[in-house]
């Protein structure tokens, strides 16, 4: 295959718009379970920046391949693991 088959871990950005005392603040601040994201794909692009992922290939007979669920990641973020 073309494109590789990998799983990718990152810890993504997050943000609460509510109101919160001092306390429940710095309890959200200090909560580490809220962000981290895993996702499996095809590995299409991976630059020093980003990389982007496509979850879904799909092709009906002649016609061209096509991608689905592109996901652009920041490269700062990812931990990425090729699967067999």
């Amino acid at each position: 295959m073309k494109f590789p088959l990998v799983r990718i871990e990152w810890i993504d950005a997050c943000s609460n718009s509510g109101w919160f005392t001092e306390k429940e603040m710095l309890k959200w601040a200090n909560d580490h379970s809220n962000y981290r994201c895993e996702n499996v794909g095809y590995l299409i692009t991976k630059t020093k920046d980003y990389i982007v992922v496509a979850s879904r290939i799909s092709q009906n007979n002649d016609e061209e391949r096509q991608y689905g669920n592109l996901q652009k990641i920041p490269r700062t973020w990812c931990k990425i693991t090729k699967l067999k």
